[in-house]
């Protein structure tokens, strides 16, 4: 019995390691007008064909999981976050995780 139960334990650990993310990251400098999602420079305009994009080939399960890493400089005005934010509930995501980053030099 003691060895089922271990079996199991281990086996959900596997399978919550090797769980898929389900996500899109946006980088935001000083000029929100050029951003950086996943490691492409775009435009602001942009943003809806990355989404669009990314979730085409996800069924329904996977795009509940889906979120958005918004990383921003630190230092950088709450307007230009905003902008980015309301495109994003637009689109309707709703689950974004915040990141500030240190200052580019």
């Amino acid at each position: 019995m003691k060895k089922v139960v271990c079996l199991l334990i281990v086996l959900s650990f596997v399978s919550c390691a090797f769980e898929e993310s389900y996500f899109m990251t946006i980088e935001v400098s000083q000029n929100p007008k050029i951003i950086v999602i996943d490691g492409r420079f775009v435009e602001f305009s942009e943003i809806q064909n990355a989404y669009y994009f990314k979730t085409k080939d996800l069924d329904s399960i996977q795009k509940s999981k889906f979120f958005v890493k918004l990383k921003y400089e630190e230092g950088i005005s709450m307007g230009s976050i905003s902008i980015i934010t309301d495109e994003l509930r637009k689109l309707k995501i709703s689950n974004v995780k915040y990141y500030e980053t240190e200052k580019r030099r």
